[in-house]
């Protein structure tokens, strides 16, 4: 007995324990989960076996997060304003995808913010979750500085952007959850295979000043027809000098109540404060509203008039949230819900200024779209806000499960997907948006069965680029991770990767000696062109002869194949080679071949050959200069200069002192029959010849390669 109790003992510490701390449920699973963020307004609703089932049951689809406000304050001890301890406690929680949050807590314990989005008219005011919801500090709610948020500048409102999705329990009682959840977890359970549905639209007549009123069942005709899979019950004014001539039952309280009765999925209501009657009888018949001819009937309210519980209820009408005195009291709607006769409403928190706001059917759209009540919410506003009817639009409140459903519809359908160009190792896929997604799996396989995947990626944009694919041929798909669950596989579709251009070009030289070169390698393009010219390409292979000048040659390869195009360049340069010929005795120079007469024939003089300089210099370009004073030949070539002196074995080169002959000081330039002859090989050498000397002819051959 005594271990029994410390075991209990223990397992009660344990459990208090985990009451102190923020706690996690996740659920693992091969796809990534939305985050669901609950948040408690105290720590005794951690105790809440209701709640604990709802966090079993949400944590098949969703991470389920669940943390109390204590926990928030011990996070940020520095930060006074609840609003803002929780508004920078979700900021640490955000994801590609806006996570769900449910806020269970009373106003005092979790408050909403109220602003006036008229500074001039203070009187216009409202409530609204919109530090939660959007990516503003708290300041941006302060305009006039006094560390109080209340105030809010109309166009302000197209500067926020929607960071969460949230649902309210205004309730701290352990009680209320527990009989609260099971009643929601057993509704979501039956929407998961999507019945048939039964609603009903009760739609009252406003009336205003001056004469103008306004039949509410227009928006009750907008609402079924965004819904048409609903079974309706239609309830509208038949009572009055004005009322509805659309074919419906008279909306009373008998008759809203045994509809209601009768066990509902959607309920939408448009009426003022959402469940009053304006009944305005012109007795005078003067068709102008008079003090004395109007009276007020409220068609449902009492908590005990309900004896069925409805799903979903569009309560649409000022202040169906919160009393319109302000004092945080939530209406007997959100009684009704908190006691299990209304699961989810989504409702006003101030007052709104036209009943026939576009937002209840864009809303009621969504829903039946297969959106969930707070997607259906927020993507609404994010995206159809009337610039004059900013106050309605922040005022939304969703009382209950912002992730409810009425339909999986959105499970049945498949991105289109496009693809662009795979020329490249890389594709870009693209498709349409299906809403609500969480997200995406993109797979590319190798084969039309995608036994043998190449890539399975998680995106969260309707795009995603694949790059480094080798060559070859692939399949991919594309399917959509609802909140439900898995969507459909988009068709396989194939492709063939060809890969990028590529060029190798075989080896050429530096230089070469040959006017024409050929150029050659191997290549997967279509066509190659070298300098301009088409080159011949067959079995990956390409080749082009292509003509030099002396010098420097560019040459420049474009490789391309449809739209692609690749390059290389390359420099080659051509030398021109150069063979002079003279033969002893002989009044003659042969330049490649080409005989030309010299100014005198070479002689042997100290056993050494001289010549008339002229002709070689000249064959390499150069030039020759005769100083008679000093009897000096100066010969210049390219940035060579060479002087020689007649008689003198000492020359200069480039400067530089340097001798004749080294072996042979009697070898000197000379003058002969009038003409000057100069040492053969010292002269070329100097010019950069390669000098050789044919005895047997006595010949002498100078070339430059």
């Amino acid at each position: 007995m005594k271990r029994t109790a410390f075991v209990s003992l223990f397992l009660s510490f344990c459990f208090f324990l985990s009451c102190l701390i923020p706690t996690t449920f996740i659920r693992a699973a091969d796809v990534p989960k939305r985050s669901y963020i609950i948040v408690l307004g105290t720590d005794a609703l951690k105790q809440s076996a209701g709640l604990k089932q709802f966090v079993d049951y949400k944590s098949t689809n969703f991470e389920v997060t669940v943390v109390s406000m204590p926990d928030i304050t011990k996070q940020f001890p520095t930060v006074t304003d609840k609003v803002e301890q929780l508004r920078q406690y979700l900021d640490t929680k955000t994801q590609p995808v806006p996570p769900y949050v449910l806020l269970a807590g009373t106003m005092d314990e979790i408050p909403m913010v109220r602003f006036y989005y008229d500074l001039n008219h203070p009187e216009y005011d409202a409530m609204t979750d919109a530090c939660l919801l959007y990516n503003q500090s708290l300041s941006f709610f302060d305009i006039n500085g006094n560390g109080k948020p209340g105030e809010f500048v109309e166009c302000q409102v197209f500067e926020v952007i929607q960071k969460f999705v949230i649902g309210r329990l205004p309730t701290d009682s352990i009680v209320i959850l527990d009989t609260y959840f099971p009643l929601l977890i057993k509704a979501e359970k039956k929407y998961e295979t999507n019945p048939s549905l039964t609603g009903m639209v009760a739609c009252a007549v406003e009336f205003f000043a001056d004469g103008f009123y306004y039949n509410a069942d227009q928006a009750g005709e907008k609402v079924k027809s965004v819904l048409p899979l609903v079974q309706w019950t239609t309830l509208y004014e038949k009572e009055g000098s004005y009322t509805s001539t659309l074919p419906a039952d008279p909306l009373t309280t008998a008759n809203f109540l045994s509809t209601w009765n009768k066990g509902l999925d959607i309920v939408f209501t448009e009426a003022h404060g959402g469940n009053w009657r304006r009944i305005f009888d012109d007795t005078d018949k003067d068709g102008v509203y008079d003090t004395g001819e109007e009276h007020w009937v409220r068609f449902w309210g009492p908590l005990t008039d309900f004896q069925s519980t409805t799903f979903l209820g569009y309560i649409n009408g000022c202040d169906t949230f919160i009393d319109d005195n302000w004092t945080k009291t939530p209406f007997p709607y959100v009684d009704n819900l908190l006691h299990g006769k209304l699961l989810n409403f989504i409702g006003y928190a101030s007052s709104i200024t036209d009943y026939d706001n576009p937002l209840s059917k864009a809303i009621c759209c969504a829903i039946g779209n297969g959106f969930s009540v707070g997607d259906a919410v927020a993507t609404v506003k994010g995206n159809t806000l009337p610039r004059d009817r900013s106050e309605s639009w922040l005022s939304i409140t969703i009382a209950g499960d912002p992730s409810a459903r009425l339909s999986s519809k959105p499970l049945t359908v498949m991105p289109t997907v496009s693809m662009t160009d795979t020329n490249t190792n890389a594709i870009t896929l693209s498709w349409n948006k299906n809403n609500p997604i969480c997200t995406y799996i993109v797979q590319v396989s190798s084969f039309a069965d995608f036994n043998n995947l190449v890539e399975s990626d998680m995106v969260y944009t309707t795009s995603c680029q694949i790059s480094a694919l080798p060559a070859g041929d692939y399949y991919w798909r594309v399917r959509a991770v609802y909140d439900t669950g898995l969507g459909d596989w988009s068709e396989g579709t194939s492709f063939t990767i060809i890969g990028p251009i590529n060029i190798e070009v075989d080896s050429l030289p530096n230089e070469v000696e040959s006017p024409v070169i050929t150029v050659t390698g191997s290549t997967n393009a279509d066509s190659v062109k070298v300098n301009g010219l088409d080159a011949t390409v067959a079995s990956g292979h390409f080749s082009k002869t292509v003509s030099l000048t002396e010098g420097e040659n560019k040459i420049n390869i474009i490789a391309s194949r449809g739209t692609q195009i690749t390059t290389a360049n390359y420099v080659v340069t051509y030398k021109k080679s150069l063979i002079l010929k003279l033969v002893i005795g002989k009044p003659t120079i042969w330049v490649n071949g080409m005989a030309s007469s010299l100014e005198a024939p070479p002689v042997i003089t100290n056993a050494r050959t001289l010549v008339p300089i002229r002709a070689v210099v000249e064959a390499v370009d150069g030039t020759i200069d005769w100083d008679a004073t000093l009897r000096q030949v100066s010969i210049t070539v390219k940035e060579d200069r060479l002087v020689l002196t007649i008689g003198k074995s000492l020359a200069t080169l480039n400067g530089n002192t340097v001798a004749i002959d080294t072996s042979n000081s009697k070898v000197v330039p000379v003058i002969m029959n009038g003409r000057t002859l100069l040492p053969l090989r010292f002269v070329a050498e100097s010019l950069g010849f390669e000098v050789t000397w044919d005895a047997a002819t006595q010949t002498i051959t100078l070339s430059i390669r």
